[in-house]
């Protein structure tokens, strides 16, 4: 149990997040002024707090990630190894992206050598184990953990994101662009290369030129080849139909 003083903090910091409208809110994330006062043990206490909604959870951890606390990385970990596998209403919040979708997301804000290996064994545990609410996490914890890897310069999770890669649930070209982007950032155009051969179809040319387009700065006669190729491939579809 909270002491008196910290858990009047507490729901006067819970009083705050609650009375945003989702639009002010996230103006508030990229001009903080009202939350960037916020003590960070009472937002951490409203992030823990059981009793606490979603709504409430998503705000008190995005408040702690614009404050760059490292404190917050123990407690989200748990939160959504917890969440996976619970009975948690699964729709509440998600018409505003503050719901349980929303958490996935917020991992890759967290970049610490902690928050990268919490966040590998937590897409281990997705790809391994089947958890309730797996579909809902996967696609942005790939994310995520590409995303942490670019700022810490890691590569040793890239085995774990290309076999991940094949389990986007969702319509994967977002998911794709968006790792093919980390890729780029992290120098590696044989990932680039692997996005294309392994993943882009034909009803993808979007993520195809991304990945082109980036390629382009590594290997520019892969970039033609390929490009050729395809042409060709266009002319006989086209002469044969």
């Amino acid at each position: 149990m909270l002491n008196p003083l910290r858990s009047l903090e507490k729901k006067y910091v819970a009083a705050v997040l609650e009375n945003f409208t989702t639009a002010d809110f996230y103006l508030e994330q990229f001009f903080p002024r009202k939350t960037e006062a916020l003590p960070e043990q009472a937002l951490l206490d409203v992030f823990t707090d059981g009793a606490s909604t979603l709504k409430l959870k998503y705000r008190a951890a995005r408040s702690l990630i614009n404050k760059k606390s490292t404190r917050l990385v123990p407690a989200i970990l748990e939160f959504v190894n917890d969440i996976v596998d619970s009975d948690f209403d699964i729709k509440e919040g998600n018409e505003t992206g503050e719901g349980i979708t929303g958490f996935q997301y917020l991992l890759g804000y967290l970049n610490t050598s902690e928050a990268y290996e919490g966040v590998k064994k937590f897409l281990h545990r997705l790809l391994t184990e089947d958890l309730k609410h797996k579909d809902i996490f996967i696609d942005g914890t790939i994310i995520s953990l590409t995303n942490i890897s670019v700022v810490l310069k890691r590569r040793d999770a890239i085995p774990l994101i290309k076999l991940a890669m094949f389990h986007f649930v969702y319509p994967p070209n977002e998911g794709l662009i968006s790792v093919a982007e980390n890729f780029w950032a992290m120098d590696e155009p044989s990932l680039l290369k692997h996005i294309l051969t392994e993943h882009v179809t034909n009803e993808m040319p979007d993520v195809e030129e991304v990945c082109l387009e980036f390629l382009e700065e590594f290997d520019p006669e892969f970039v033609k080849e390929w490009r050729t190729e395809k042409e060709t491939a266009n002319i006989k579809n086209k002469e044969s139909s």
